[in-house]
């Protein structure tokens, strides 16, 4: 990211000097014409000091608008910051649920059963008797396991990036403006 912030400045910068030295060219092939430039004002005065006339000199030739005063506009990248701020969120979560059940019956159950049989004293003395016993258990055993299980991912990713950039104007280059010299003839001739 770093690296594309400096070549678009590099590259932006090098538009700006070219788009202004395009402008320096038309400033120089543009021109004022003859006798529309005011280039001097003469004034004369009487001994008092007060201004007794006054004329205005204007341009003799065609002039050029970079020769006027009207110079392009140099540009420079001079801060540039970068920022960005990530978020990044992250979660697992687990959960898991146990059941485990037992149970346990016992049932018992003695059935008794009791008789004589026979008839008289005789019969009391020497019958026979019955006598029957039934048990019955029973056992029952039951388990369970019941489980339950979830597991949950998460990921959040949030970022936000912030870019600044301050182009002020700066001077032209010294070689861009022409120097203007101006003559002066010995003779009191005008300029």
């Amino acid at each position: 990211m770093v690296q594309n912030l400096a070549l678009a400045i590099a590259e932006s910068q090098f538009a700006l000097d070219m788009h202004s030295i395009e402008v320096a060219k038309a400033l120089a092939e543009t021109e004022l014409e003859e006798g529309t430039v005011p280039v001097l004002i003469k004034e004369t005065t009487d001994e008092d000091g007060n201004v007794t006339d006054v004329e205005v000199v204007y341009n003799k030739t065609p002039m050029p608008l970079l020769v006027y005063g009207i110079h392009p506009t140099f540009y420079q990248f001079t801060d540039t910051i970068i920022e960005v701020k990530m978020t990044i969120t992250m979660s697992v979560s687990k959960e898991s649920e146990r059941k485990f059940g037992l149970s346990f019956k016992l049932k018992n159950k003695t059935e008794v059963e009791a008789g004589y049989k026979g008839g008289g004293v005789l019969g009391f003395l020497f019958g026979r008797p019955k006598f029957k016993v039934k048990n019955t258990t029973t056992v029952a055993l039951a388990t369970t396991y019941n489980a339950r299980y979830s597991q949950k991912y998460t990921f959040k990713a949030e970022g936000t990036s912030l870019l600044r950039t301050v182009l002020k104007p700066v001077p032209p280059p010294e070689r861009a403006i022409p120097k203007v010299t101006v003559e002066t003839t010995s003779g009191g001739g005008t300029p």
